[in-house]
């Protein structure tokens, strides 16, 4: 994989529960003084919890406006929700910023054609990790957890040169040290 000295867009992916929140929140925190790197606020039509993911939230009629409007670079639905990418990300990337975005696997053909600059990072755990932590966060019902799980399998598996899969089924730190070395790497490639 090489990188230019243009900017580009890390999109994180992954079920949820899987542990995105957590190893972007530890990014997020390790790089906060590094200027070339920046953490995007999507926003989604539903109400904002700090303790997971930080985001702009809109009702879903002003969600619509916005996205006809085109104020996002890209958009989805997934869960019931609507999520969205701000569109000035792209003026940051040719700025030769490195952005950091959650993003959805269900998603990534859309991200892959208005993005070159790409990289997909693919949080994985297994099925029975997934399942306890969905459990265990208390965010969904049962029947809304069963619905995840289900339409976990129903996602295809993420492949291209572009995705870097992170095994996130271990100790969190051991995940958000592997990302932090690929940005870190990401950074490295750009300076030259």
């Amino acid at each position: 994989m090489s990188y230019t000295t243009n900017g580009r867009l890390i999109v994180v992916v992954g079920p949820s529960g899987a542990g995105k929140d957590s190893i972007l929140k530890g990014a997020e925190e390790y790089f906060n003084d590094q200027t070339r790197v920046e953490f995007v606020r999507r926003t989604i039509t539903r109400e904002c919890d700090p303790k997971s993911e930080l985001h702009d939230s809109l009702p879903i009629d002003q969600f619509i406006a916005r996205q006809k409007r085109g104020e996002f670079s890209v958009w989805w639905q997934a869960n019931g929700l609507y999520y969205g990418i701000p569109v000035d990300v792209f003026a940051k990337i040719d700025q030769g910023k490195l952005l950091i975005a959650n993003g959805s696997r269900a998603a990534i053909a859309d991200i892959r054609s208005k993005f070159k600059q790409l990289t997909v990072v693919h949080i994985s755990v297994p099925d029975d990790v997934l399942a306890s932590r969905l459990t265990s966060r208390r965010r969904e019902t049962a029947d809304q957890i069963e619905q995840r799980l289900r339409r976990n399998k129903t996602i295809n598996a993420i492949q291209g040169d572009d995705v870097v899969t992170i095994d996130n089924s271990a100790a969190r730190e051991t995940a958000i040290d592997e990302f932090i070395a690929l940005v870190e790497s990401m950074l490295s490639e750009t300076a030259k």
